[in-house]
């Protein structure tokens, strides 16, 4: 695993806030600009097993998920959002189906 460099924050994520917005508001548009800062970071590379990123078959990932009981501050923080395959046996989609866990045993990309 590559150690990841954040650059400065997509300038979309600056109009959501926790407890007033949710994912579902971020359009299309702001999603290409959160890949073109993810893909300066990571390349075309999952973060976490860095298979190559298909256009249909790559989500950015909540390292810490957004859930309401979980993490639901972290839904628009750069330092929690990265680029992942849609494997359902490992990554991230895996990672989201496996229950509650403590985030810090996890390693984290950056």
């Amino acid at each position: 695993m590559h150690k990841l460099s954040k650059g400065q924050a997509p300038s979309c994520l600056s109009k959501f806030h926790h407890g007033q917005n949710n994912w579902d508001d971020v359009t299309t548009e702001d999603k290409v600009e959160i890949w073109e800062k993810i893909t300066d970071m990571q390349g075309t590379r999952c973060a976490y097993c860095e298979s190559e990123l298909q256009k249909n078959n790559k989500h950015i990932e909540h390292f810490r998920q957004k859930n309401s009981s979980i993490y639901p501050q972290g839904t628009f923080k750069w330092d929690n959002l990265f680029g992942s395959c849609n494997r359902t046996e490992s990554c991230g989609k895996h990672k989201d189906s496996c229950g509650p866990y403590n985030y810090i045993n996890l390693i984290k990309p950056n």
